[in-house]
């Protein structure tokens, strides 16, 4: 009887085991289901929307020392390829003279004096923690 208790015993510890197995594959299963449709439902919503392409160039502490812009030493084969198919600004304003400022204001849409941004060395939430720079507003507005 002990023996027959014993391999009961044993023999349930590997039904045990089996059966952790089983349940193992099945989570596994509905979970790779479950994945399989949050893949395929975003995919299809993908597919009914048309994406957005937009190329967004900028660059601070530069001049217009580019072939694009006519001039006769600078070779910019491949800047210039893009120039020719975007737009290309022939008129550019700088907010501020150093870049950190220049760069706030062009983020935001707000002057300087107002992002109390006027150096480097600035971050923009140190000053305004709460607004919305333009990568947010495309990341929230365009892309979702």
């Amino acid at each position: 009887m002990i023996a027959k208790q014993g391999k009961r015993q044993v023999r349930e510890a590997g039904d045990n085991e089996r059966d952790e197995r089983i349940n193992m594959i099945k989570n596994l299963m509905y979970g790779f289901v479950i994945v399989a449709g949050m893949v395929f439902g975003s995919w299809a919503q993908a597919q009914d929307t048309p994406r957005k392409n937009v190329l967004f160039v900028i660059c601070d502490d530069l001049n217009c020392d580019l072939g694009s812009y006519g001039h006769p030493l600078v070779k910019s084969p491949n800047i210039d390829r893009l120039a020719a198919r975007g737009v290309r600004f022939d008129k550019a304003y700088c907010q501020y003279p150093v870049c950190g400022a220049s760069r706030a204001s062009f983020m935001t849409g707000l002057y300087p004096d107002q992002t109390l941004i006027r150096r480097n060395a600035i971050f923009l939430r140190e000053t305004l923690p709460t607004v919305v720079s333009m990568s947010q507003y495309f990341i929230k507005m365009i892309f979702n």
